[in-house]
């Protein structure tokens, strides 16, 4: 708290913390009670000067404030408030009582602060620097105005004590206020912010300048959509911290602060990051790992359709990997495109891949070794020096293998490539299951 010079003959207006405690809960004489009745009316009949003081220091660091009405007619009520109590206070009442009376007027001025658009540290700060200045200003004018041999010291340290527990009282409850109020302005834009999300994805809400507008995310640009699960046995307190980190992260990777995120369900969140091309995807997997969250992402798309096409390819990837036997932390689309078009009907999935691979289909570790063989030797069009690189092996190495997967086959590998490379990719996402017993 800022200290008031002292005129001569005045005692120091500088007061410890420590000089406080101790004086805490001293009785104060009829002396000092007397003294203090002609204190009172000062604070009374110079509160439009004080007022103005306040406001005067609060545009002169902040000067955006003096533009915003609602913020000025908010500060000028609370110091009308505070000014009008501890005048009371120093009439006769305790600061307790007083605090105790002016809790409805607190609340309100925290909830009107919120309407105005401050934030919680702004509030605070206005609140703090308000009341160091004011007890400043009338600090300074009332020690001029006391008779000499008024008891100064008593006097002062009972203003701070009041003034101090007259604050605490008061403010726990302007921030309540405030507090309250932004929940609720908070709930009402995340309900209203939902409710545009799901008129964008149903094809109710096609102007993309209003959309835009209501969800607040430009939809013009490119975006990347994910889908964000609840892991299992987690608190929703950890689940809403973790998913906010993630999108933070993500907007990082991509270069960006243009983000949505909107709750489907109390597991689930929905969430939007501008990007043009989501080159940084092995980060987000490590990142969704360190989080213990199950995170889908869609491909890069441009516009409001590609703002619901995001959405559902994420969606499709999220769906896709809950029947893997082993559940990835992250899934992106393009990785698991092919298996989202397939219903996971275990006896028709193992027929197909029984019939597509023939002797190839067996736990035999020779013939997974071989069937990895034939996977990269597709992979890579065919061409033996490209798969030896890849395994790290000689070409002769790959033919050989080749021409062994044949006769385990019973047909060439040419001879529906498709189908074989689809009953390949269905064992190595599924598993053992998939294969002959």
């Amino acid at each position: 708290m800022a200290a008031v010079t002292a005129n001569p003959g005045q005692p120091n207006l500088a007061v410890t913390a420590a000089e406080l405690i101790a004086h805490t809960g001293q009785p104060i004489s009829p002396q000092a009670r007397a003294a203090m009745e002609p204190l009172s009316r000062i604070l009374s009949r110079e509160m439009a000067r004080y007022i103005d003081n306040q406001m005067e220091n609060i545009y002169a660091q902040r000067p955006e404030f003096s533009t915003n009405e609602l913020f000025v007619e908010t500060v000028r009520e609370i110091c009308r408030y505070n000014i009008t109590a501890f005048a009371r206070i120093m009439a006769g009442s305790t600061p307790a009582e007083e605090a105790a009376a002016i809790r409805p007027e607190a609340f309100n001025s925290g909830a009107m602060m919120s309407k105005a658009g401050i934030s919680l540290p702004e509030l605070l700060e206005v609140y703090r620097r308000g009341q160091a200045l004011l007890l400043q200003d009338f600090l300074g004018q009332a020690f001029g105005e006391l008779e000499a041999a008024s008891p100064f010291n008593e006097i002062l340290h009972h203003c701070m004590i009041w003034w101090s527990a007259y604050v605490d009282g008061t403010l726990a409850h302007t921030v309540d206020g405030f507090v309250e109020d932004y929940e609720r302005l908070r709930t009402h834009f995340q309900a209203r912010r939902l409710r545009a999300v799901e008129a964008v994805l149903q094809g109710r809400l096609t102007d993309v300048a209003q959309a835009s507008a209501e969800l607040c995310y430009e939809l013009r640009a490119a975006h990347v959509g994910f889908v964000i699960t609840h892991p299992s046995g987690g608190a929703r307190g950890d689940f809403e911290s973790a998913v906010e980190r993630f999108v933070e992260h993500a907007g990082q990777a991509f270069g960006t602060r243009h983000t949505l995120v909107v709750p489907f369900n109390s597991g689930q969140k929905w969430a939007w990051v501008g990007a043009s091309d989501p080159r940084e995807a092995p980060s987000l997997a490590q990142c969704a790992a360190d989080l213990d969250l199950r995170v889908a992402m869609g491909g890069p798309a441009r516009g409001l359709p590609g703002f619901i096409t995001t959405n559902r390819q994420a969606h499709y990837a999220s769906l896709t990997v809950e029947d893997l036997p082993d559940i990835p932390s992250f899934a992106a689309y393009p990785d698991v495109a092919v298996l989202s078009l397939i219903k996971p009907d275990r006896n028709r999935i193992r027929a197909f891949v029984l019939d597509q691979l023939g002797g190839l289909a067996s736990r035999d570790p020779r013939m997974a070794e071989l069937r990895q063989t034939v996977a990269v030797f597709l992979h890579e069009g065919r061409h033996a020096p490209r798969t030896a690189e890849a395994l790290h092996t000689h070409k002769n190495t790959v033919h050989y293998r080749i021409a062994r997967a044949e006769e385990a086959r019973r047909r060439p590998i040419q001879e529906k490539a498709l189908e074989l490379e689809l009953a390949l990719r269905l064992v190595a996402d599924y598993g053992d299951w998939t294969l002959a017993d």
